[in-house]
């Protein structure tokens, strides 16, 4: 495959060495129209050539423009067999205390299951807690390690663009293995710096052994929860106000209870599946905070309507949606909420917790009573998705 960053000029017996501006398609049998740039004293792009390539699931195949004198598109055997460059070098950008074509340490370190390429980083959910690992291998045996230094560093987009030799930030240190936990780590791309120092041989004329490597990952960004208190399905009397609440609602990434950066809109549909911002007039007060009043006094009796909370958060949305039906009248307002095991599937070893609630005047008096109905469904699985009919 050709590397998909700018490496080094002078390379690959030419003097001006081609690799892909862009990302190489990632599913099967993709094609992507990019281009080809060549690498030399004046910049990363001195020449450029439009590029087709193809993913034949286990090779790339290139459909490449001729080239000009002393133009040669590089291969390499894989996405870790070559090392960035700076704009017009001839050299890797290395850490400081490392050179070469590539970057040469005393013995080989490899970090498992990260990419080399920043066009297709390595997935980091910030809302799940994960593991990345250095393998170290090669350490001399005959020698005694007197002390080491095991550092992962993190680098920003924003301080690789300002910066070649961006030291970072230290994330973790004394460990082959970092644990990102969650939320920890702002959403973005980053170059991941894993670094080895020991120190070796006789404590009088101790010798030091070094080396690194590096790969990227980008950190994406939870959805947003949309939740809408009170069950999923309701009956509302005609002569009393109601108020729907959507607090329960939260980002995946902050965690329940902090509503910061959430915006919230409710609408209803009708049986005949039209959609309504005011909820056909029933909104009171407008219908984009937190919780929604309904006057169902505006509605039709007898007749069943869908409210829908959506909840936005910068390109994240989430809805829920309520069915609720307008009896003539005043009539109990039952709502149910559940605090455990919550899913469309729930696991047999755990308790359900589910509350009940039943605020208003013909509620006095009343005798609550709990049924558990058992429901015949099929389930169907489509690719990653689960239906159940």
């Amino acid at each position: 495959m050709m590397a998909s960053y700018c490496i080094p000029h002078s390379t690959c017996n030419t003097d001006q060495a081609g690799w892909i501006n862009g990302a190489h398609p990632t599913a099967a049998y993709e094609l992507v129209t990019s281009s080809a740039c060549m690498h030399y004293t004046s910049g990363c792009c001195q020449t450029t050539y439009p590029v087709e390539i193809r993913n034949c699931s286990a090779f790339y195949v290139y459909k490449l423009q001729p080239t000009g004198c002393n133009e040669r598109y590089c291969g390499v055997d894989d996405e870790n067999d070559a090392c960035t460059a700076s704009s017009g070098s001839a050299e890797c950008i290395c850490p400081s205390g490392y050179s070469g074509l590539p970057c040469q340490g005393d013995f080989p370190v490899t970090l498992g299951d990260i990419s080399k390429d920043k066009y297709q980083p390595t997935i980091v959910k910030r809302s799940v807690k994960s593991n990345l690992e250095a393998i170290i291998t090669g350490l001399p045996s005959d020698v005694a390690i007197l002390e080491s230094t095991l550092e992962w560093r993190i680098i920003s987009e924003l301080e690789l663009a300002s910066s070649e030799y961006a030291e970072g930030t230290l994330r973790s240190q004394g460990t082959a293995e970092w644990t990102i936990n969650r939320r920890s780590i702002p959403a973005g791309i980053y170059q991941v710096v894993f670094t080895a120092s020991y120190s070796v041989g006789d404590p009088a004329q101790p010798q030091t052994l070094k080396s690194f490597n590096y790969g990227f990952v980008e950190v994406v960004t939870a959805p947003v929860r949309a939740i809408i208190d009170g069950g999923s399905s309701v009956r509302w009397g005609s002569v009393e106000i109601v108020t729907v609440d959507g607090s329960l609602s939260y980002d995946v990434d902050i965690g329940p209870g902090n509503h910061t950066g959430l915006n919230f809109a409710w609408s209803c549909l009708d049986s005949n599946a039209s959609m309504s911002s005011d909820c056909f007039g029933s909104f009171v007060g407008g219908g984009n905070s937190i919780s929604t009043i309904i006057n169902p006094g505006q509605l039709e009796v007898r007749n069943t309507y869908v409210l829908r909370l959506t909840v936005f958060k910068d390109e994240r949305n989430a809805s829920a949606e309520m069915s609720f039906e307008i009896a003539a009248g005043e009539i109990p307002q039952v709502t149910l909420r559940c605090f455990i095991d919550c899913g469309a599937i729930v696991s047999a070893s755990n308790k359900l917790r589910v509350t009940s609630e039943c605020p208003n005047s013909p509620c006095i008096g009343s005798v609550y009573e709990w049924r558990l109905k058992k429901t015949e469904c099929q389930i169907k699985h489509v690719g990653r998705y689960t239906y159940f009919t």
